[in-house]
């Protein structure tokens, strides 16, 4: 009988025991997975996923650059239209819309959004808001107002369409042409201009004001021409000066475009206190201020910059007679001056190098 029920016993732990192991089995899977998941929640977010970032594609960056110099330049152009509807001077309408933009972007803290093609594009819309958009204003039939909207309009998107067309192709080449000298912005700005005029008399619009040469622009006396010259070198140190600083020249477009303004504004409105109907001093100063914006091995020690300015100072005469009321040109000025002179050393050092080595 003893038997009997210890096989009993057995049996029925034996039926029971593959049940209670693969409860426990069960159970302590769950456990398992609730511990993991635990620990899982408790590694900080970066732990999650080994993931190599993937750096974004050459198109990517193209577009990027292109999408934020188009933005730059158009916002630049249209507010110094509207500030120069207002009646303020083109050129300190310029220089106070660069800084009033950059101002608001560091402000609200919108500077690291943007590319290092914006600023300097909104500087160089600026130039092409220069552009008296009035001049064309004799077509308008009984609607000024909006004649006049509709040409600041497309004067923008013509300005970022150009600057648009400029970042697109210096992100694809190594060593964009121009790269470093002043007055680059301004050259492009007055491209955009003359298509924009150009565009807007095959239209059929009156642009004769535009295509007139101002003969009397060759004609300077010596006293203006001194003048000139000092506005032009004025403009050239004390931008040169202010970008030179360490925390300045380090730093990011943004600081070195807002810097470069503010010195072109301040010296335009004690130059507009001095004498509020001298244009072409402002003119001779600003132009200097763009040639100041050069790479610093472009304007070494001291000789270097007045003699850009020297030259700055000629070739201003045929670009205000060829040139009359196209945003960009004292920019344009600025960068032949540059260049030529960049073209002249390399030249001598050239012609210096086959010497030495003999």
């Amino acid at each position: 009988m003893a038997e009997h029920a210890d096989n009993g016993v057995n049996e029925i732990v034996g039926a029971l025991s593959p049940r209670t192991g693969s409860l426990s089995g069960a159970f302590g899977a769950r456990r398992s997975r609730a511990a993991t998941r635990r620990r899982t929640e408790e590694l900080p977010p970066a732990s999650l996923a080994h993931k190599t970032p993937v750096a974004p594609s050459s198109r990517m960056l193209n577009c990027d650059a292109a999408v934020t110099a188009f933005a730059g330049a158009f916002l630049g152009c249209s507010v110094t239209t509207c500030l120069g509807a207002f009646g303020i001077a083109s050129d300190i309408a310029s220089a106070s819309a660069t800084l009033l933009l950059c101002v608001l972007a560091r402000l609200t803290r919108t500077t690291g959004l943007l590319t290092d093609e914006f600023f300097p594009a909104l500087y160089g819309g600026t130039f092409a808001g220069m552009t008296p958009i009035i001049w064309l204003g004799g077509s308008a039939s009984g609607h000024p107002a909006a004649w006049m909207a509709a040409l600041s309009i497309s004067l923008s998107i013509t300005c970022g369409l150009a600057f648009s067309v400029v970042a697109t192709l210096d992100a694809r080449t190594a060593a964009p042409v121009g790269a470093g000298c002043g007055g680059r912005s301004g050259a492009i700005a007055a491209a955009a201009s003359l298509l924009f005029i150009q565009v807007a008399w095959w239209s059929g619009v009156d642009a004769g004001r535009f295509h007139n040469v101002q003969v009397g622009a060759l004609n300077v006396e010596p006293w203006s021409a001194a003048l000139g010259l000092l506005a032009c070198a004025a403009g050239v140190f004390v931008t040169s000066f202010a970008l030179r600083q360490p925390r300045i020249a380090d730093g990011s477009a943004s600081q070195k475009v807002t810097v470069a303004s503010a010195a072109a504004l301040s010296g335009l409105m004690i130059l507009c206190l001095g004498d509020p109907h001298d244009a072409n001093l402002r003119d001779d100063y600003y132009a200097g201020c763009f040639l100041g914006m050069s790479r610093l091995d472009r304007l070494k020690g001291w000789f270097r910059p007045v003699l850009d300015a020297f030259l700055l100072m000629i070739l201003l005469l045929p670009v205000r007679a060829l040139l009359p009321g196209i945003g960009g040109r004292l920019g344009l000025a600025a960068f032949a001056a540059v260049m030529m002179l960049g073209a002249a050393n390399r030249a001598a050092a050239a012609r210096r190098s086959p010497a030495m080595s003999e």
